[in-house]
This record gives structure tokens, C-alpha cells and sequence, in this order.
């Protein structure tokens, strides 16, 4: 990273020319803002030497989400069935209590997993 006084005094010789949509420079403006800058080159320079810019692959947690959905839209579905069977004959089994508990302790485990892997990309 450059540092010193001298830095400052050094020419700019090369301009960079990027086009955002709406969404993208009202982003741009707010972050500018929250981070005290007026000026957009200060800002981007100052992302550009003092910013760690990290690649995260999302393929495996967006499996793990995936699952997740699934899990829930499985349990809903059970919940539903046993919802319509109870009305129809008044009883509730405990075979079907115990079935939820166990579909919900694995959703429980699947977030678990997918907290953890949050945790160790640092989000």
C-alpha cells in the first residue's frame, strides 16, 4: 500500500470510466456518505488500496439453502396431512408428532451446518 507524503503529490494519469444503473449509484452515494467521502475518485481509490476484496463460493451454501427449502416444504406438507386427518377424525397419533420432531431436528442440523460454513467464510 502506498503510504507517505509524497503520494498524494504523485499525477493521475489514468481515468477510469464505469456505468451503473439507478440502484448501483444510490449505493454508491450512501456508502460514499456513511464513509465521510465527497469525492467519488477519493473513494474509489480508497477502496481500491486499503479494501480486501474477497471471492466466496456460494455454489455449497446455496445447496445447503436449497435443502433447507426442501425440508421446510417437506414438513409443511406432513403438517398439512396430519392438519386434514386430525379435522376428519378428531385423533392425533404420536407416530406423527414423532415424524415432525425428527424432520425438524435434521432441518435443525442442516442450518446448523450452514451457519457454521457462514461463520468460517466470515459473514
Amino acid at each position: 500500500m502506498p503510504k507517505g507524503k509524497n503520494y498524494n503529490k504523485l499525477p493521475r494519469n489514468f481515468r477510469i470510466f464505469a456505468r451503473l444503473n439507478s440502484i448501483e449509484e444510490e449505493i454508491l452515494r450512501k456508502k460514499m456518505s456513511a464513509a465521510g467521502y465527497t469525492s467519488r475518485s477519493g473513494f474509489l481509490r480508497s477502496l481500491i488500496l486499503y479494501k480486501k476484496i474477497y471471492h466466496i463460493d456460494t455454489v455449497p451454501l446455496r445447496q445447503e439453502l436449497n435443502n433447507i427449502d426442501v425440508g421446510l416444504a417437506r414438513i409443511g406438507n406432513n403438517i398439512n396431512q396430519i392438519a386434514r386427518r386430525v379435522n376428519a377424525t378428531q385423533k392425533i397419533y404420536s407416530d406423527d408428532i414423532v415424524e415432525i420432531k425428527n424432520q425438524l431436528d435434521s432441518l435443525n442440523e442442516v442450518m446448523g451446518q450452514v451457519f457454521k460454513k457462514l461463520e468460517q467464510l466470515g459473514i
